[in-house]
């Protein structure tokens, strides 16, 4: 099937137009498994990955770097970390209260995590993100200076 056959006029879907920036807008995917096959796909096509921390634990979050760079490296590309964004949900309410209960709310928009959300204690989501801040971020971006230095040198 071609992309031409898939307009839908008929149902208010109409033709697909060419994008105006060339060869096209860049593409960007997401990635929420540990060592995720898209993040290695990401890497190869020269993709943006974004990972999807607010769904996995942050000591999986390094393994979507490195399997963006081995990516990178398998097309014959520098990985570049700059362009790595890491998606986090952030609930502003005139509350923590208010927040708390817009998360957990079994018919939010949350859905599926809330029951997740339910059995975690909010001293454990605090620890998580300060390891996060404090030691997987910053040690990602240490790699990530020592493989452009690498590459600098090599």
């Amino acid at each position: 099937m071609k992309i031409e056959d898939t307009s839908r006029a008929e149902y208010g879907v109409g033709c697909f137009i060419k994008p105006y920036q060339q060869p096209h807008p860049p593409i960007a995917i997401s990635i929420k498994s540990p060592s995720s096959g898209s993040a290695r796909m990401a890497g190869k096509q020269g993709w943006i990955p974004i990972s999807g921390a607010a769904f996995l634990h942050p000591r999986y979050t390094a393994s979507h770097w490195e399997a963006y760079a081995e990516g990178c490296g398998k097309a014959g590309r520098q990985a570049d970390p700059d362009i790595w964004p890491v998606a986090r949900s952030i609930i502003v309410a005139p509350s923590d209260q208010e927040a708390r209960d817009y998360v957990l709310n079994p018919e939010g928009p949350f859905g599926e995590l809330t029951a997740m959300a339910h059995e975690w204690d909010l001293e454990f989501g605090k620890r998580t993100m300060t390891l996060l801040a404090e030691e997987v971020m910053p040690a990602l971006s240490q790699h990530a200076d020592a493989t452009r230095v690498a590459s600098a040198a090599g």
